[in-house]
C-alpha cells in the first residue's frame, strides 16, 4: 500500500510535475515507490531529454509504502489532473498493491475532490 499526504507542498508538487512534462509530456513513466520515497526516470519520445526525480519520504507530512511498488502513469494525464488542485489544497495519494488504480484526493475548506488514474 502507498499512502502519501502533502499538506503544504501542493504548489511545489504541481510545479515539479509541470516542469517534467515540459520535457516529457506524453510519456508513460514508472514511479518507483519504496519506504525511502518515490523516484522516476523518464525519456522523451525522441530520446533528446531525460528526467530523473526523487521525492524523499521525509518531505511529506505522512508517507507509507509497503511493499515497494511501481506505478505506471502517463505524465500528461498526471499533469492535467494536478492542474485541478488549488495551491492550498491538501493532496492525498493512495495506491493498493495488486490494484490498477491510483487515487488522488484534494481537500480545501471542507470540500473534497477525488480523481483516479488507471495504471498502464
Amino acid at each position: 500500500m502507498l499512502e502519501v499526504k502533502s499538506v503544504q507542498q501542493c504548489t511545489m508538487l504541481k510545479k515539479v510535475i509541470e516542469s517534467i512534462t515540459d520535457l516529457v509530456y506524453n510519456v508513460d513513466a514508472n514511479f518507483e515507490c519504496s519506504s525511502t520515497g518515490i523516484s522516476l526516470q523518464a525519456i522523451d519520445p525522441i530520446h533528446e531529454a531525460m528526467v530523473s526525480l526523487l521525492l524523499r519520504s521525509d518531505g511529506f507530512e505522512h508517507y507509507r509504502c509497503d511493499p515497494n511498488m511501481s506505478l505506471g502513469i502517463n505524465l500528461g494525464s498526471l499533469a492535467d489532473m494536478l492542474m485541478c488542485a488549488g495551491d492550498d489544497d491538501i493532496v492525498t495519494v493512495k495506491a493498493h498493491d495488486g490494484q490498477n488504480c491510483v487515487s488522488f484526493m484534494f481537500e480545501n475548506l471542507g470540500k473534497v475532490f477525488y480523481f483516479f488514474i488507471y495504471l498502464r
